[in-house]
């Protein structure tokens, strides 16, 4: 048996390591490569949202490839007592995020178009410029903001106000299905049959 470590008032143990540096070592041997660090050298690029006002201070930064790269990252931060945050492009960031481990899900990149239904499926790291330039030529249009770097995903689970709003509502109504990893690393596909679910995810009604 291992011998038990005494927690110090600062949040560390007796052998001077901070339970936050076993997440990100934890992180680190486990994603290698899709792992940054406060020791990297681009840290600041890489934490800095897209409000330069808000300065965040994650453990580390994760760019998965993969669900099973996700899986493993809500398993350490489930052992490690720390929370998990997404932010695909930045925006709308807020706090500081001391204590969380920041997910970029710019790996997340599928983008596929149905012209003749009318309908795509879009990854979580896809943009909303990358849709637009997509669809030209195509006839179609999405209803998005006026700003070409925001995450298409984060903008529908936020509501999705933009300049079609009056005509057309928020753009989260055109929400069908979503390939959703739950916290406890379950993949599911949620849509309609979902009720509860699916209502959470236009918004739960709210505004």
């Amino acid at each position: 048996m291992a011998p038990q470590e005494d927690s110090t008032p600062d949040g560390g143990t007796t052998s001077g390591r901070h339970p936050h540096e076993a997440v990100a070592a934890a992180l680190t041997a486990a994603l290698a490569d899709h792992v940054m660090t406060p020791a990297a050298l681009s840290w600041e690029a890489a934490v800095q949202p897209w409000n330069s006002a808000i300065h965040q201070r994650p453990i580390a930064v994760v760019t998965p490839h993969g669900v099973a790269e996700l899986r493993e990252v809500l398993s350490i931060a489930r052992d490690g007592g720390v929370t998990v945050n997404t932010q695909p492009s930045g925006h709308g960031a807020s706090g500081d995020l001391q204590g969380t481990i920041l997910v970029r899900p710019t790996a997340f990149d599928a983008l596929e178009i149905d012209t003749e239904r009318r309908v795509a499926r879009i990854g979580a790291g896809v943009l909303w410029g990358t849709v637009a330039r997509a669809l030209k030529g195509t006839g179609l249009v999405a209803a998005f903001g006026s700003n070409p770097t925001t995450s298409v995903i984060g903008y529908l689970l936020a509501g999705g106000l933009s300049v079609f709003s009056r005509a057309q509502g928020l753009s989260v109504r055109s929400l069908r299905a979503v390939e959703l990893l739950t916290a406890d690393g379950r993949l599911r596909w949620v849509d309609d049959s979902d009720g509860d679910l699916i209502w959470a995810l236009r918004g739960a009604g709210g505004a």
